[in-house]
């Protein structure tokens, strides 16, 4: 399966909207960036949104490319779904999932990454693509703003370093002000 690489300005309502969301409804965004609203926004301007078609024919039975997040396994990610659905898998007991709940649009996986050292952030769940199609912002607070050249670079290293993501992603920039 092709990949396709589109940038496109992101609005400033847009970057306003997802920082009030998450500020408003994560805790754990409130603490890491308590008044900084400027930081957040920097944050959500230098994240990836990516769009992704599940691999799966059958969403019941999904191969290992649908899977954004494997139980055990290091991530360095936040996800903020957009628009389609995760299902999550957790065999692990107060882990916040039960097994198979269905995500959708503005749900949040992750969000330990955000708050723990690069490199540390080990998931105690499984999610995996459920809907035909998803779009959701990546971010991570270990990524500088970057120039579009380098976004680009960047993008590509994270696009490679990750196999499972072999269909289409988008990379928005923000509006240079």
């Amino acid at each position: 399966v092709g990949s396709e690489m589109c940038i496109r300005d992101r609005s400033n309502d847009e970057t306003n909207s997802i920082s009030i969301y998450l500020f408003t409804n994560v805790p754990e965004i409130q603490h890491l960036f308590q008044d900084n609203m400027q930081n957040l926004e920097k944050l959500i301007r230098s994240s990836t949104v990516i769009s992704l078609v599940r691999s799966s024919l059958d969403p019941s039975k999904p191969n290992h490319e649908d899977y954004l997040y494997i139980a055990g396994k290091m991530n360095n990610t936040c996800t903020l779904i957009l628009s389609g659905e995760m299902t999550i898998q957790s065999s692990k007991e107060g882990s916040g999932f039960s097994s198979g709940v269905t995500k959708g649009p503005w749900s949040i996986l992750g969000v330990d990454a955000l708050i723990q050292e690069e490199g540390t952030y080990i998931p105690d769940f499984s999610a995996y693509i459920s809907s035909d199609r998803i779009r959701f912002l990546s971010m991570s607070c270990f990524k500088d703003v970057l120039s579009t050249s380098d976004s680009i670079v960047s993008l590509n290293k994270f696009m490679s370093s990750n196999s499972r993501f072999t269909v289409s992603y988008t990379h928005l920039r923000a509006h240079e002000t």
